[in-house]
């Protein structure tokens, strides 16, 4: 079977990602071919969750680490471009993504299940989602509170400069058709 996004593969895998240490909780339902490498997932999540993939990152599966073999970081870590989310999950499997080894996000990743495609849709997709991910380079989750409270009335002068630096940002929005216009971008 050819692949591409005008043949559809057999299975989807559905994925929940959530943003690890952050209440209530970000999080995205996104369903991926499972002939998907990892590091094809890598841009998925990317455009998923928000990010604007400028940082390094890696995926843990059990005791095996993914990511970018020339990255320089990890001598034991295998090579994402040569693994597929068929090959290294099983369902109801959890694993994490790390994005950004400075502010060190991470999702945990949950396979939640084979999902059969639907006649007519294109691949990867969206499925669902709730809040904003916080602004790339912000200071990780520390960061992310400081915006969160000079957004609630900014008091003191850094809150004025932090509330200027993320411009129209607002934590509670999610577009789920943005994203899946996004993602049609990327087939």
């Amino acid at each position: 079977m050819k692949k591409n996004s005008l043949f559809v593969p057999v299975r989807f895998y559905q994925i929940k990602a959530t943003l690890r240490g952050i209440r209530p909780p970000i999080w995205r339902r996104f369903l991926v071919p499972a002939d998907f490498t990892l590091e094809k997932t890598h841009r998925v999540l990317q455009t998923v969750m928000g990010w604007e993939n400028c940082h390094l990152y890696e995926f843990r599966i059990g005791r095996e680490t993914f990511g970018p073999s020339d990255d320089g970081f990890g001598e034991n870590k295998k090579s994402d471009k040569k693994v597929t989310i068929g090959e290294a999950l099983k369902e109801g499997e959890r694993f994490v993504y790390t994005y950004d080894f400075g502010d060190s996000w991470e999702h945990e990743l949950v396979f939640e299940k084979l999902v059969q495609p639907e006649e007519g849709k294109l691949y990867p997709v969206c499925v669902d989602g709730s809040r904003a991910c916080p602004p790339e380079d912000c200071g990780s989750i520390p960061g992310y509170e400081m915006i969160l409270q000079a957004l609630r009335g900014p008091k003191t002068q850094e809150d004025r400069e932090l509330v200027q630096w993320v411009g129209r940002y607002n934590p509670e929005f999610f577009d789920l058709k943005s994203v899946n216009r996004a993602l049609k971008r990327m087939r």
